[in-house]
């Protein structure tokens, strides 16, 4: 609760409801880029281990014939 009084006291705009749905929205792109295979917007969305950890299971799935057309 300290964390979200204080992301308001310093951004008048922000609210929790804007933030949810931002989070909700990222997320969704996430899972949709690693459905996808797409290592560029992955890159774009995580920090370098995360992603890391992501190319290694999208190439493992490659590798296992796992993905098909960009699905899992």
């Amino acid at each position: 609760r300290k964390v979200l009084e204080e992301c308001q006291r310093l951004d008048a705009d922000f609210t929790v409801s804007d933030f949810l749905e931002g989070a909700k929205a990222a997320f969704e792109m996430l899972i949709t880029a690693y459905r996808e295979g797409d290592r560029e917007t992955l890159k774009m969305l995580l920090s370098k281990e995360l992603f890391e950890n992501f190319d290694k299971a999208i190439t493992a799935e490659e590798k296992e014939n796992k993905r098909t057309q960009g699905t899992v």
